[in-house]
């Protein structure tokens, strides 16, 4: 199994052209060194090839009302550090502790947890 990851803020390709997704690939890793060339001249005979994009929202606040985003939702740095468990654990135990210190009011605590 091989992970590449780059960034591309203006990729288009469409999700249903693996050959096209595959080109691209090999276009943006080509030149890198070390193990990739071996990896790319195995990459048009992989049969559970699969490409998806990492995004990251931006939010220009953390809550509305009672609702507010928890768990990976609110505290993964991203999907590929392997750090989200965590990181959602830490979060919860911090909105937790701003809703008791507010009364359990929802704005109150919400306010603290952004802050």
């Amino acid at each position: 199994m091989a992970m590449f990851s780059f960034a591309a803020a203006d990729l288009e390709v469409e999700y249903r052209d693996v050959a096209a997704q595959k080109r691209l690939l090999h276009e943006r890793m080509a030149g890198l060194g070390w193990l990739t060339p071996r990896i790319l001249a195995h990459l048009d005979a992989a049969p559970d090839f699969y490409l998806d994009q990492v995004a990251q929202v931006v939010m220009d606040r953390w809550s509305s009302g009672r609702v507010g985003p928890l768990g990976d939702a609110a505290f993964n740095s991203s999907p590929m550090s392997g750090q989200g468990t965590g990181l959602a654990l830490v979060g919860a135990y911090l909105l937790a502790g701003e809703l008791a210190a507010a009364g359990w009011d929802p704005q109150a605590g919400f306010a603290g947890y952004v802050t």
